[in-house]
């Protein structure tokens, strides 16, 4: 059981679900990190809380990270942290990123994957979704939302955010649980 202060790290590929201790007092925060444990680890990171609380990822993974003392993103890539790539928009294209590092968009995608879990184009659809969530908290038009985020259209952002969380932006915005059991996992 992962207590208030605490985080939970499940290398990626490892089968788990969420599941509430308390359902009132229980917050799930999913961050696709690019952190390898080799197996699962609870830490005590108590800075982390007032972060998860906000939902503030970017300031969470930093803590994390730093908790950690883990860059091996940088080192495996030759290049700046995932969270550094212009993300959630992806002005610089995942070829761009594999030829500053020195090697093939191909080989990056490969270490990129074996590393986090995700393939670039799946974290880059996980970043954007989680900062559609930051900004749905406010009042900020869902069409506005997903054209500033990369997405076709509203329509593209709607189908995106109901097979990642399981209820739709509107839903979201307003509360309003899922109406079924979603997945921890992202897209394949």
């Amino acid at each position: 059981m992962v207590r208030a202060g605490e985080c939970i790290a499940i290398p990626a590929g490892l089968p788990h679900r969420s599941l509430p201790h308390d359902a009132a007092a229980t917050n799930c925060l999913n961050i696709y990190a690019p952190l390898d444990f080799g197996e699962p680890a609870v830490l005590a990171v108590p800075d982390a809380l007032d972060a998860a609380r906000r939902a503030d990822g970017a300031t969470l993974l930093a803590l994390l990270a730093r908790r950690l003392g883990r860059t091996e993103q940088a080192r495996a890539f030759g290049c700046a942290q995932p969270a550094d790539w212009q993300l959630p928009t992806g002005r610089l294209t995942i070829g761009r990123i594999a030829a500053a590092s020195g090697i093939s968009r191909e080989e990056f995608s490969r270490r990129f994957a074996r590393t986090t879990g995700l393939p670039p184009h799946a974290y880059r659809i996980i970043r954007r979704l989680n900062e559609a969530r930051r900004r749905l908290r406010g009042s900020e038009p869902l069409a506005a939302v997903a054209a500033e985020l990369g997405f076709a259209d509203q329509s593209h952002f709607g189908r995106q955010f109901v097979r990642v969380f399981g209820v739709s932006p509107a839903a979201y915005r307003t509360g309003r649980p899922p109406s079924q059991m979603i997945q921890t996992a992202p897209p394949s």
